[in-house]
């Protein structure tokens, strides 16, 4: 199976950091998608979204919209889901999956 993830939409508005440093265009929200392909080229998918708490954010480290490339932004989602979440979103995507290739009778 082929995992990968998409981004769906992203919300941004200037945040101030436990510094007192102002991060303009801070990236706080994150719509996303993980999408997966089985070998017969059947796709299924689960949408998510990830806030990100940017308080202990460094002005040094830090990334504007502005800046922020997409595979920055999954690097991001990545780093903020568990292995344990990571295992229930592809156990509801194989689920979706499955269903999707049922096959379904008429009961007479």
């Amino acid at each position: 199976m082929n995992h990968t993830w998409e981004i769906s939409r992203t919300s941004s508005r200037e945040v101030t950091n436990a510094n007192g440093d102002s991060l303009e265009n801070a990236i706080v929200k994150v719509k996303w998608k993980r999408v997966v392909t089985d070998s017969e080229g059947n796709k299924a998918d689960y949408l998510g979204t990830t806030v990100f708490d940017l308080t202990e954010q460094n002005l040094g480290d830090f990334i504007a919209f502005s800046d922020v490339t997409s595979d920055t932004l999954i690097g991001w989602i990545q780093d903020s889901i568990t292995s344990d979440e990571l295992a229930k979103i592809d156990n509801i995507i194989a689920a979706k999956l499955l269903n999707r290739n049922a096959v379904e009778t008429n009961w007479s």
